[in-house]
């Protein structure tokens, strides 16, 4: 969106400027839902966007007004689309107790496997299921 950073300075001219006339019509409706008397908010969301792309901060939006239709503001939707990238793969534990766990784990699945009959094998003995 050009003239962003004029913008930022005198953030009450935003409804009449030429930058937010020739803005992308889904970011202006985002401006006329959420943002008509909070300039400086949808000038710093301006800028989150350039970031990390409309459809993310438009998802962001859908599920913020599922939740709560007021509180749709930049800091919530950014807060959104933060958690939703965090690296899941930082908080996996690799202790040793997780690792016996595991071990375990596999272990008797094995056992299970072996009490299975492979291909046309019969069955050593017949029991009777209840």
């Amino acid at each position: 969106m050009p003239g962003v950073f004029t913008l930022k300075k005198k953030p009450g001219a935003l409804a009449t400027s030429v930058a937010l006339h020739q803005a992308n019509p889904r970011l202006k409706k985002i401006y006329h839902q959420y943002y008509t008397t909070k300039g400086r908010d949808f000038i710093d969301l301006i800028f989150f966007v350039s970031e990390h792309g409309l459809e993310k901060v438009e998802d962001a939006i859908n599920l913020l007004t599922k939740v709560s239709p007021l509180e749709v503001t930049t800091e919530t939707i950014k807060a959104i689309c933060n958690r939703n990238t965090v690296d899941k793969s930082k908080f996996t534990v690799h202790d040793s107790a997780t690792l016996q766990i595991k071990n375990s784990s596999l272990a008797m699945l094995k056992q299970f496997g072996q009490l299975i009959p492979y291909g046309n094998e019969a069955f050593a003995k017949e029991v009777v299921v209840i």
